[in-house]
């Protein structure tokens, strides 16, 4: 490492690290509400508790300082993990409250903002995380857990949820007899090992204790009820609404479609497998089946693969065969994948979200691998949305068991809650591939002729350098305006006390 380089790397570590030196601390138990404690001193034999709470009942406080606590309590190299639905979510929503329960215990300790880690003296070690990927999981393995708590379960994969649970955190607790909590909402869709865990009844089979509480639980809210009442009425809910009581009652599992962006229900959007006739008993010639193979390609995120089908005598039926995604995929990988799936369906156009860092990975598989990918159309992406939707709703949009992986996805995609109309942030990458391919089969419909000729890779990649080079200028230009307004203020600074000292 050349001198620069070092001298760089340990000015940024200095900026991504902050001591925090001891103070007159408090028992954090001490802090919290009475309900709150009695969760804290459970103490079952299965080392496992829950919290089944509504919004603003108090979870992530309690949840922060008994990790917190658990990590002064740890040894070297020993962990408190809080382990929500992406790395984002536990930032915004948990590490504020993380440091803030650091501080109150007064205890010396170094904060990694880089890491989102808060290490104290003891050797112990609070580290905050996502469960997004597979390789989220691997995060996870191999560490000896104080405490661990899961958060926002209801909105998890249940696939990762319980890989996370059962193959990295459980028997990260053997060596120190660790604790593990789950916290969240219910979900929308009563299924997974959330709703084993937290339906009404569970604990006799589980060993695991349930505590549900609501924003009227919290003595830190006397405006809760007034404000309950006052959301009802501008919203039109009662108190049965589904979203209402998932979200404002104390830990009730109801059935609300309504809140899915794409509302798969099982039977209407489910088939065994491809029909073999037509509504009027007729078989179907099986030339005219029409395959598509559709990408959503990450870079940081997970690949996603789905296959989907129509038929010219099924109108505006749509069928999707299989769905995959892997995190890390290797485009060599990638493209021997897409060369088996080409080999089981040999007239199956390739198509592929192009945008963004997607745009070399299709060059790549392009020119190295000789693949003929198609830029997805994904122009009136809003659109696309509502036309999935609307096929779902319909029942003319059907998946088959090895579509499992996007009939997942669906059952936990909800409405953007700060972007109306909008599908929330999350794991979306096989339902992205879907859209495209299902675009790509409307346009056999559409369009005798098919699509127009797509735009090769690497104009695609050129365009995109184009796009990335003006976004750079543009960061500069801001960049250079906050540095001139900091400069203006400070001479202004010195202006005004250099008048001073003359008068």
């Amino acid at each position: 490492m050349s001198a620069l380089v070092g001298a760089a790397y340990w000015a940024a570590l200095a900026m991504a690290l902050q001591v925090v030196t001891p103070t007159d601390g408090v028992d954090l138990r001490d802090t919290l509400t009475e309900a709150q404690r009695e969760w804290w001193d459970l103490a079952p034999e299965s080392r496992k508790k829950g919290l089944l709470c509504a919004r603003r009942a108090g979870k992530s406080t309690l949840l922060a300082r008994w990790l917190v606590a658990g990590a002064i309590d740890a040894g070297e190299n020993e962990w408190s993990a809080y382990i929500s639905l992406t790395r984002k979510s536990a930032r915004e929503a948990m590490w504020p409250e993380i440091r803030k329960a650091a501080e109150l215990a007064g205890v010396a300790h170094v904060v990694n903002e880089a890491n989102l880690t808060v290490t104290f003296a003891g050797g112990g070690c609070v580290l905050l995380g996502g469960l997004e990927t597979v390789r989220d999981v691997e995060r996870y393995r191999g560490k000896k857990y104080r405490r661990a708590a899961f958060d926002e379960c209801g909105a998890m994969r249940d696939s990762l949820l319980r890989r996370g649970y059962e193959q990295a955190v459980e028997p990260g607790t053997m060596d120190v007899d660790g604790e593990i909590a789950f916290g969240g909402t219910p979900g929308y869709v009563p299924e997974g090992l959330w709703y084993e865990i937290s339906r009404d009844g569970a604990e006799e089979s589980t060993g695991i204790p349930i505590r549900r509480w609501t924003a009227l639980d919290n003595p830190h809210l006397p405006h809760a009820a007034a404000w309950l009442e006052r959301i009802k009425a501008e919203k039109g809910w009662t108190d049965d609404t589904p979203t209402y009581v998932r979200e404002y009652r104390p830990g009730r599992w109801v059935v609300d479609l309504g809140a899915l962006v794409f509302p798969c229900v099982p039977g209407r959007n489910t088939i065994a497998a491809l029909p073999t006739h037509n509504g009027q008993g007729l078989a179907l010639v099986p030339q005219k089946w029409r395959r598509v193979i559709a990408l959503d390609i990450g870079v940081r995120d997970p690949t996603a693969i789905v296959v989907l089908a129509s038929h010219e005598d099924l109108a505006y039926r749509r069928f999707v065969l299989s769905a995959e995604k892997r995190s890390e995929w290797l485009t060599r990988e990638l493209a021997s994948r897409l060369r088996q799936l080409q080999a089981q369906y040999p007239d199956a156009p390739l198509i592929a979200d192009t945008g963004g860092m997607g745009a070399y990975a299709a060059m790549e598989l392009s020119r190295d691998h000789h693949l003929p990918i198609e830029s997805a159309d994904k122009a009136g992406r809003l659109a696309s949305v509502f036309f999935t939707r609307d096929g779902l709703i319909s029942g003319s949009l059907q998946l088959l068991p090895e579509a499992k992986e996007l009939e997942d996805e669906w059952r936990k995609i909800r409405w953007s809650e700060k972007k109306p109309g909008e599908p929330a942030e999350g794991d979306d990458h096989c339902s992205d591939a879907a859209r495209y391919g299902l675009r790509r089969l409307h346009h056999h419909v559409l369009d005798e002729h098919g699509p127009a000729d797509p735009k090769t890779p690497a104009q695609l990649a050129a365009e995109e350098i184009e796009r990335f080079k003006g976004q750079l200028e543009h960061e500069a230009d801001e960049r250079a305006r906050k540095a001139s307004r900091q400069l203006l203020r400070r001479v202004r600074r010195s202006v005004a006390a250099d008048r001073k000292r003359r008068s």
